[in-house]
């Protein structure tokens, strides 16, 4: 089954690498959300059931990308 989308005029673009600047020029508007660390530490938990070495990883990302 094939299924064919036509194009919005909105994309929400989320995600630890949404703010590399490779995909600044495809960006209109930024809204920054942020959370306090313990609560989205609590989500994570709840969502995956450990912290282990990826998630480290992708918090370090993360945090690179949105200091730069």
């Amino acid at each position: 089954m094939v299924t064919t989308l036509s194009p919005r005029p909105i994309i929400i673009l989320e995600g630890v690498y949404a703010p590399r600047p490779q995909l600044a020029d495809l960006i209109d508007c930024k809204v920054p959300v942020t959370l306090a660390n313990e609560l989205r530490e609590d989500c994570l938990l709840i969502r995956e059931g450990a912290v282990g070495r990826w998630e480290r990883q992708w918090q370090e990302a993360e945090a690179y990308y949105f200091a730069k």
